[in-house]
């Protein structure tokens, strides 16, 4: 059943998607067996690197539409090209940046959370600290700092 929800990112529509409850078995831990989905496209400017972020009860698919990505997951990388997808596993640092130009995107998160962080990572990169803060809390993610270099 497709249900959409604001953002903390500005009030734009997320859409959100939820299995009906008959089609799911109840699992410990959750709401009459309810997990939630949710998916979101984001566009990466050309020559921008998002924050590094971590998702400890999230996992997060990234699907290339347009451009290329470099997605970090955990201490490996690798160039993701359009038609391809890449995995960042709940639990592990994960950073996305543009290769070469703008770069489109499709996120699915979850259960539902990062996927919002990531688009408004994407939106605007000089967002202040506390709303920073207050999006990663909504969002389920921590904001990384940038690994030390050798």
């Amino acid at each position: 059943m497709p249900m959409t929800v604001g953002d903390a990112a500005g009030g734009a529509l997320v859409p959100r998607w939820s299995p009906p409850t008959s089609a799911r078995p109840a699992a410990p831990g959750t709401v009459g067996g309810m997990t939630e989905a949710g998916l979101t496209e984001v566009t990466i400017a050309a020559g921008t690197a998002l924050r590094r972020c971590l998702a400890r009860r999230s996992d997060l698919v990234l699907y290339v539409v347009a451009g290329h990505a470099e997605v970090f997951s955990g201490a490996t990388g690798r160039t993701v090209a359009p038609g391809e997808a890449a995995v960042c596993a709940r639990g592990r640092p994960w950073q996305i940046r543009s290769r070469g130009g703008e770069v489109r995107l499709l996120a699915l998160a979850v259960p539902a959370g990062p996927e919002a962080v990531l688009r408004a990572l994407a939106r605007s990169p000089a967002l202040d600290d506390a709303t920073l803060l207050a999006l990663a809390v909504d969002g389920g993610v921590e904001l990384l700092l940038p690994p030390l270099e050798a």
